[in-house]
């Protein structure tokens, strides 16, 4: 377990924050915005969760191609709070072209005009090649009702995306075609199970606010964006920043779920209410704190919370993982024109022109990098099998690159990417409270009301380290926390 910093000052109220991913991150970055003394502990040797970088020879690659959207307001909170909104702008209006694997040359574009939704992007819909004429028409028969949908309707969970979208008269071209190319990007889950509830606040966002799907990724490696500025402004503010902490247990007076000093009185100390931790049980040690946030993935919040929690453990545990791959492509010459692409017809969903963030010279080659959401059937394909098959796709997307020589090439996996959230599971996703008056969840796959996105694991900070401070007494400080944020 190595530390880099100890905040000295002990008078101030000790805010734990197990998890060093974008949840606990922005946790604890508001909660020592607001002048509590703050611990984040991550059992990795790097922070960041799913948002990391690696280096091979001479260049970096990410995790996984990251991107975000304009309505992400929490999202940029953070990147304004740890000063890199610079290196991860908007790049303007929405324009992404979209080709079509089965027809060389074949494209069009998703544009977005300066025009009052819906309209803003009725023109580009209209020029929609990858659906027939009579599918065009039909789109607004499922688009009226996502835009009148009534997020807090729990019947949506009860249904899929794709069910949805057949009932109002979508065909399976259209879905695959058009729909499926946001859904995958938002939700890292098929059509055919993505639960409505989920989907539906995509849709409806993008559908009602003009500029809302503009997007916006890193010009940088996702180290230098995320986990390097996040953990120099924690450690000159104060904060103990721990890596490689083996947490075994939230220590309550009424029950600890670590088998470390049975004995320990302090298991019931008369000080603490019921519902009351008082620390956590680490490599051997114990940590005190006045309030504790888990900021984990939902299997390792499961192990750790106390067993009398109000959160259903048994439900978390039966959720399951949709996996992300990536595969980055180096070639000797530019073959894609464009900064970022989606394919029909083909495996590879996303192409990007990852040559600015990887640090190679443009004069010198392009690095492309392929994203594959939901990637179930091809996560655990041999490296060479995965860089054969997607190299061909590039190939048929950019007919340049069956030219140009392949100088490099390497997988990254994210095999537990995100939660699924399939028909029936959203409704599962927990609040940030846990019965324990001074015991928070957060994370991405707690019920922030969007996907698993960066979005929504920055908001479950905010909203854990709020009703942390709350407890704690920071009530003006906590109000103000990533103000212009819906939290």
């Amino acid at each position: 377990m190595t530390s880099y910093n100890r905040n000295s000052d002990a008078q101030k109220p000790h805010i734990v924050v197990i998890g060093g991913g974008l949840a606990g991150l922005s946790a604890a970055i508001s909660s020592i915005d607001a002048g509590a003394r703050v611990t984040v502990m991550e059992k990795r040797p790097r922070f960041g969760g799913a948002t990391w970088s690696f280096d091979r020879n001479s260049l970096f690659f990410d995790s996984g191609q990251h991107v975000y959207l304009a309505c992400c307001t929490g999202y940029q909170w953070f990147l304004d709070r740890i000063g890199a909104s610079h290196l991860a702008p908007l790049r303007g209006k929405l324009n992404l072209p979209v080709l079509d694997a089965a027809v060389s040359g074949k494209i069009s574009f998703l544009r977005r005009r300066d025009l009052k939704a819906p309209l803003h992007l009725a023109d580009s819909v209209l020029k929609y090649s990858h659906i027939t004429a009579a599918d065009k028409a039909k789109l607004v028969f499922g688009a009226l009702p996502l835009m009148r949908m009534d997020l807090n309707d729990k019947k949506l969970d009860k249904q899929t995306l794709a069910e949805f979208l057949r009932r109002h008269k979508q065909s399976d071209a259209a879905i695959a075609n058009f729909w499926e190319i946001i859904n995958l990007a938002t939700t890292n889950v098929r059509a055919e199970e993505v639960s409505l509830a989920v989907a539906a606040k995509v849709f409806k966002t993008l559908l009602t606010e003009k500029g809302a799907g503009d997007i916006g990724w890193s010009l940088v490696p996702l180290n230098d964006l995320h986990s390097k500025p996040a953990l120099e402004l924690l450690s000159h503010s104060g904060a103990t920043i721990i890596k490689r902490a083996r947490v075994m247990g939230i220590i309550g007076n009424t029950e600890s779920t670590s088998e470390k000093n049975p004995g320990d009185p302090s298991r019931s100390h008369p000080d603490y209410p019921a519902k009351t931790v008082f620390g956590v049980s680490a490599d051997g040690s114990d940590i005190r704190a006045d309030a504790v946030i888990v900021a984990t993935d939902h299997m390792d919040a499961a192990e750790l919370l106390p067993k009398d929690t109000e959160v259903n453990i048994d439900s978390l545990q039966k959720l399951q993982y949709s996996p992300i791959i990536n595969i980055h492509l180096v070639f000797d010459t530019k073959v894609m024109p464009f900064e970022i692409a989606a394919a029909v017809n083909s495996p590879a969903q996303f192409v990007f022109d990852t040559t600015s963030s990887s640090g190679l010279n443009p004069k010198t080659g392009q690095c492309l990098a392929v994203s594959v959401s939901a990637a179930d059937s091809h996560v655990g394909w041999p490296s060479k099998d995965l860089i054969d098959l997607y190299q061909s796709e590039v190939e048929k997307l950019f007919p340049k690159a069956k030219s140009a020589k392949l100088t490099d090439a390497v997988v990254s996996r994210e095999v537990k990417a995100t939660m699924k959230v399939t028909a029936e599971t959203n409704a599962l996703r927990p609040s940030a409270v846990t019965g324990y008056q001074n015991l928070f969840l957060a994370g991405a796959w707690t019920d922030t009301g969007w996907p698993i996105t960066m979005e929504s694991a920055v908001l479950s900070g905010l909203k854990a380290s709020k009703l942390a401070l709350k407890h704690l007494g920071f009530k003006k400080s906590s109000e103000q926390i990533g103000e212009g944020v819906l939290i």
